[in-house]
């Protein structure tokens, strides 16, 4: 799940989510650059990613925070760069499986203890990337592989945690257009994931063949920079809202 909350200059942040029907909305002060939020599938904990800097720098000062269920924060700097030798540059998308929380961190995907917060491996992309790694986000399958998007070098990684991390390369290929947000799709279990440079929501099958999803035309040239999808409990798509319009545009 990648729901991006970044913005160039933003030092500080608030937020505010509905987590639950019944503690309504949450504001969450004390964020720095906030960008990817994803929950535990057991209910009872949510974690926020925070940039804090620049999106592509090496500062060692991003962090994760911990909420409970109501929304309220357990643990601001749960995770933190440069305390207890981690390094966290500027972790963005984010994925649950078991008792690992992963990170997407620059060209490196960190897993951590759920609930110590220690950092228990960390998967290097340099071997597999065409050019520079920028790792955005990261989604985690049924079937408990790991797939993690490459915006610059336009490429899509699986990663097998029962293989001691091993990481393939699933597509490269330019008509990604700078792949951000990626997701599941609940119903076929193929990845889904936006173009940040054109706009275009993609379907990728386990194999790597990829697809632009069109629905009577419903996702043509609506978007422009998307960066996050996800689904409903339903299975419908839940694709960001269309970039506004300038001033002056009639709509």
């Amino acid at each position: 799940m990648f729901v991006t909350f970044y913005r160039h200059g933003l030092l500080a942040a608030v937020l505010t989510l509905g987590l639950t029907a019944q503690s309504g909305a949450a504001q969450i002060t004390g964020l720095e650059s906030p960008n990817s939020f994803v929950g535990d599938p057991s209910g009872k904990d949510y974690f926020i990613s925070n940039i804090n800097g620049e999106p592509d720098a090496r500062d060692n000062n991003g962090f994760i925070t911990k909420l409970d269920t109501e929304g309220k924060i357990t643990n601001l700097k749960f995770i933190q760069g440069g305390v207890s030798d981690v390094l966290l540059h500027a972790p963005k998308g984010m994925a649950l499986i078991g008792s690992m929380l992963y990170i997407a961190d620059l060209d490196q995907l960190k897993g951590f203890d759920k609930t110590t917060g220690k950092l228990l491996t960390t998967v290097s992309f340099r071997s597999q990337a065409h050019g520079q790694v920028s790792l955005t986000d990261v989604a985690a399958s049924p079937t408990g592989l790991l797939y993690a998007s490459d915006q610059t070098a336009n490429s899509i990684y699986r990663i097998t945690p029962s293989d001691n991390h091993r990481v393939d390369l699933l597509i490269h290929d330019d008509r990604l257009a700078g792949p951000a947000g990626i997701a599941i799709h609940p119903k076929t279990n193929h990845l889904i994931t936006v173009s940040w440079e054109k706009g275009k929501i993609l379907e990728i099958t386990p194999d790597g063949q990829l697809s632009e999803l069109e629905a009577n035309g419903f996702f043509t040239s609506r978007f422009q920079n998307l960066s996050g999808v996800d689904f409903d409990q339903w299975g419908n798509m839940i694709p960001p809202p269309p970039k506004p319009a300038p001033e002056g545009t009639k709509k």
